[in-house]
């Protein structure tokens, strides 16, 4: 899949305690082990699980007091951080790349996705006319020779149709069944843009 511009933001705290780090740590390194959405982990595993036994180890040693355990658990703090870092950017361009599945990839990681810098997400309304059976999806323009794709869904949201995909901003749906709620989104494809789906919205039809 072509490389998208959007920017899909990852919430990774790291804890105060040196501890509570080494947990997060171990946890990420075991649910990425054998995932087959990160092939090929930058920095690797190996070399994270390392880092994460050298402060673990130095933790340790900083117990005993002995002179300069301190300043050897802080750098390996700081080497482990760093690590973790580049790993939660990894991350986050699998699921850049696979836009559909971001938030999926992004838990199967240990790691949560948060809200993203969408450039120009398309704000979605869904009204009807008069016309029984018929309503209309209007969504705000996002760019010149923009192509938008539009789902429903008739069971809340559990599995989605495609609908025709238009160079407009709005399309029309016909042969719904009066008194029934569905559920519609769209998104957005044009030069340099791309957006995620939009919340989707339900109408009961008339």
């Amino acid at each position: 899949m072509t490389r998208s511009l959007m920017r899909v933001r990852i919430s990774l705290d790291y804890p105060e305690s040196v501890p509570a780090l080494v947990t997060l740590a171990l946890a990420v390194v075991d649910r990425m082990q054998g995932n087959p959405w990160f092939p090929s982990p930058v920095p690797s595993l190996a070399t994270v699980k390392a880092a994460i036994d050298a402060l673990a180890s130095s933790q340790t040693a900083v117990l005993t007091r002995a002179r300069g355990t301190s300043t050897k658990r802080d750098v390996a703090l700081r080497r482990l951080k760093s690590l973790l870092t580049r790993l939660k950017a990894y991350v986050a361009g699998v699921a850049e790349d696979n836009l559909e599945s971001a938030a999926a990839i992004v838990a199967s990681a240990s790691m949560r996705l948060v809200a993203a810098r969408l450039p120009h997400k398309p704000t979605l309304a869904v009204l009807q006319r008069g016309v029984s059976g018929v309503v209309y999806l209007l969504a705000r323009a996002v760019a010149d020779r923009a192509r938008y794709e539009w789902q429903m869904s008739a069971d809340d949201g559990k599995t989605w149709a495609d609908l025709p995909a238009t160079q407009q901003s709005e399309t029309k749906v016909t042969g719904l069944t009066p008194g029934k709620t569905y559920f519609f989104r769209c998104r957005a494809w044009a030069p340099k843009v791309s957006v995620l789906w939009c919340n989707p919205v339900a109408l009961i039809v008339r």
